[in-house]
C-alpha cells in the first residue's frame, strides 16, 4: 500500500454538547491511519484533548483552526490528503474555505471523506431548521441532539 501524509483537522475547543465525540473519533482515525502506514499530521487548537497526545499523530500542531494557519501548515508539511470530517462543523467549514480559496488545488490535496459539494449542500440544515421538520410529538419525546433530530427526521412518517 502507498503510504501517504494525511492532515487531520481537530475539533478545537470542547464545549458542552459538542466536540468531545469528534476528539474520540479523531483519535481512532489517527490510530487507524498510522496502523496502515500513513504519516499523520494533526492540527487542533485545544491542547486539552486526547487527540493532541504526541503518541496519537506523527506531527501535532497546536494552532488556531483558521484557513491561514492551516495553509501555513500545509505549505510546511506538504500532505497528500486532508481529512476534515473528524473536526465536526469546524473542520467542514475549514475544508470548504480551503477549497474556495484554492488552497486544496494549489497544494494538490485530496479531500478525504465528504465531498465539498455535499458539505455546502448540507450547511443550511442547522439545528433549528432540522427541528422545524420534526412532528410536534417528536419534539417533545426525543432527547434534543442534532444526531437524534437527523435520525428522527429520516425515519419520521411523512
Amino acid at each position: 500500500m502507498l503510504s501517504r501524509k494525511v492532515l487531520v483537522i481537530g475539533s478545537g475547543p470542547i464545549v458542552i454538547g459538542q466536540a468531545a465525540e469528534f476528539d474520540y473519533a479523531g483519535v481512532q482515525a489517527c490510530r487507524a491511519l498510522r496502523e496502515e502506514g500513513h504519516y499523520v499530521v494533526l492540527v487542533n487548537s485545544n491542547p486539552a484533548t486526547i487527540m493532541t497526545d504526541p503518541e496519537i499523530a506523527d506531527a501535532v500542531y497546536l494552532e488556531p483552526l483558521t484557513a491561514a494557519s492551516l495553509e501555513a501548515i500545509i505549505a510546511r508539511e506538504r500532505p497528500d490528503a486532508l481529512l476534515p470530517t473528524l473536526g465536526g462543523q469546524t473542520g467542514l467549514n475549514l475544508a470548504v474555505e480551503l477549497h474556495e480559496t484554492g488552497v486544496l488545488e494549489r497544494y494538490g490535496l485530496e479531500l478525504l471523506g465528504t465531498p465539498v459539494e455535499t458539505i455546502v449542500l448540507m450547511a443550511p440544515l442547522t439545528d433549528s431548521s432540522l427541528m422545524a421538520l420534526l412532528p410536534v410529538s417528536a419534539k417533545t419525546t426525543l432527547p434534543w441532539s442534532p444526531f437524534m433530530m437527523k435520525l428522527s427526521t429520516a425515519t419520521a412518517p411523512g
